[in-house]
């Protein structure tokens, strides 16, 4: 069955609605966290890019300014060794300084002296404002055809001195240094229009090249105080992939985090799914079995939720609808005997009353000898004995029948039950003791039937403590007690001795008819089926405590007369 129920998924209507539900619950909180989480690592990540991008220029930027400044000491010492060796640089000295600058030239008033290897610089004249910066023994920086030149004062003149970019800018790509008229001082070329960005130098911007999108930085440099330079733009760029290639592994690793997250919420609904389908199912064909007739049909759940208090509930159904059902089998079974009682009774009742007479009869004649006189009362006495036997099957016949039920009171048809038995109670030295509750609700019955309920059980215990009695040594007194008291509108009267008790395995049998555990003689097993029969027709219910040698209870319960 567990196999049919695998196979059958997503036919069921609940299992098709459960599924899609799970799945858009799943998919729709997925898609939106992804996107949200996307979105901000993405901004999060191009945020400290451009931040990063931006401390790198300010970086790069002191750097090119370290550099100048140990240019400034290089051109210094040049200074200083041309004053004392007289102008005259040998070659290894020369040498020295290749790496900082293309040419140096030394100018007096006489001539012009290449103090390194190199062409001579075309000397310009300088502005007042130059003149007096380098009077003031600083150094000046200017730019002469995208070249950089650095020019400091000596006794004997000036040396003007042709920086090399490439240790100036260390000779890196994605780097660009502008002068004050946006004119690019590094080697690079630009892949800007610098036309068109004059006014974003300030700040951040973005371009495209080759079909990449770059972000640039800016960082000024102030060269003005110290070297009466304008001050230089540097710009540095880093392109988008480059910036957002943590996402993209991200990007990947989310992917597949997405993927795997709903195939497991897909699995989880399956189970989930397949966990409700099975109650469902098993509860679906015990309804079946049901409607087909079988109240026997019990069905096991184990699923620690409410289906399975579901199916203790359907068991319980199941138990109360074969009680019932065996109730129904019992009152036509009643019935039967009772219409069969009827005509049995009205059968027998004739002869038996023509052979009473006849022996009555015999009974008055003179000459009848003792001896047979006391044969005949022996046969009256059988008479009797069956004329009582028919009469408890004609009241079986009445009972079955409906009788009409009025309010009464249960109190008062035991009191009256009391002063009808008293007397043979009495003489048997029996102890019968009535606890009734005052103020007891009424009830709907009959008083007749009610009476021989309780004489019926009052019977059956006497019968067993005799008979318990007749087969010890030690013989002890009946106590039969009969007690009334109501609760949730309900009136409930037990019935309790002090018997032998009624063993377990006979409990659901003492109430079919001709069923008796008396021996031989004395009794025809009506008398718990003619109890039951009055009961049912009282909406009443009746039921059985006992414990083997401790005595029978038996309690009746009743609704309450509304």
């Amino acid at each position: 069955m567990r196999r049919e129920i695998y196979t059958s998924f997503l036919k069921s209507k609940i299992a098709f609605r459960i599924f899609f539900l799970f799945i858009a619950c799943a998919i729709l909180p997925i898609a939106v966290l992804s996107y949200i989480s996307f979105q901000t690592i993405s901004n999060e990540l191009n945020k400290r890019a451009r931040k990063e991008l931006h401390q790198m220029c300010k970086t790069r930027a002191l750097d090119i300014y370290n550099n100048i400044l140990i240019l400034e000491s290089k051109l210094s010492l040049i200074g200083s060794f041309a004053e004392t060796e007289k102008n005259i640089f040998p070659t290894h000295v020369s040498q020295k300084y290749n790496d900082y600058f293309e040419r140096v030239t030394l100018f007096n008033e006489r001539k012009s002296i290449s103090l390194t290897a190199g062409e001579v610089f075309p000397f310009s004249s300088l502005t007042g404002d130059e003149r007096h910066h380098i009077d003031s023994e600083k150094v000046l920086i200017f730019i002469h055809d995208a070249k950089i030149f650095m020019i400091k004062k000596i006794a004997s003149g000036m040396i003007i001195a042709e920086i090399k970019k490439d240790f100036l800018f260390m000779g890196e790509s994605q780097f660009y240094v502008l002068d004050a008229n946006h004119a690019f001082l590094s080697e690079n070329s630009p892949p800007f229009n610098i036309s068109e960005r004059k006014n974003d130098f300030s700040n951040e911007f973005e371009y495209a090249d080759n079909g990449e999108t770059y972000i640039a930085s800016c960082w000024p440099m102030f060269l003005r105080s110290r070297f009466l330079a304008p001050n230089w733009i540097l710009v540095m760029s880093r392109s988008t992939s480059d910036i957002l290639q943590p996402l993209q592994q991200f990007k990947r690793i989310f992917i597949l985090f997405s993927l795997l997250t709903f195939l497991t919420v897909l699995y989880l609904s399956i189970i989930q799914i397949r966990r409700s389908l099975v109650p469902i199912e098993t509860l679906k064909q015990g309804t079946l079995n049901i409607a087909a007739g079988d109240f026997k049909s019990h069905i096991i759940i184990k699923s620690g939720d409410e289906f399975e208090e579901l199916g203790a509930s359907f068991n319980k159904m199941s138990n109360e609808l074969e009680r019932m059902q065996a109730m129904l089998i019992q009152t036509e079974k009643m019935k039967t005997i009772g219409q069969m009682s009827a005509a049995i009774v009205h059968e027998i009742n004739q002869p038996l009353t023509a052979i009473k007479g006849y022996i009555e009869s015999v009974l008055n004649l003179d000459g009848v000898s003792e001896k047979a006189k006391k044969y005949l009362e022996i046969t009256n006495k059988s008479v009797d004995r069956l004329s009582d036997i028919a009469g408890k099957f004609k009241r079986f016949s009445r009972s079955s029948a409906r009788e009409p039920l009025s309010k009464l009171s249960l109190n008062d048809s035991l009191k009256s039950l009391y002063e009808v038995l008293e007397h043979q109670l009495v003489k048997k030295e029996i102890e019968l003791i009535l606890k009734l509750e005052e103020d007891l609700p009424c009830i709907m019955g009959n008083d007749n039937n009610l009476q021989q309920v309780f004489m019926n059980l009052v019977i059956n215990a006497l019968d067993a403590i005799e008979e318990e009695n007749a087969n010890k040594e030690n013989t002890k007194k009946p106590l039969i007690k009969i007690s009334t008291y109501s609760n949730n509108n309900h009136v409930i009267a037990t019935v309790e001795d002090n018997g032998p008790g009624i063993p377990m395995e006979i409990r659901t049998q003492i109430f079919e008819p001709f069923y008796t555990t008396k021996r031989e003689g004395r009794g025809t097993g009506l008398g718990l089926a003619v109890i039951q029969s009055i009961i049912n027709n009282h909406k009443g219910k009746i039921e059985i405590k006992s414990e083997c040698g401790m005595g029978s209870t038996f309690i009746l319960t009743f609704p309450s007369a509304q």
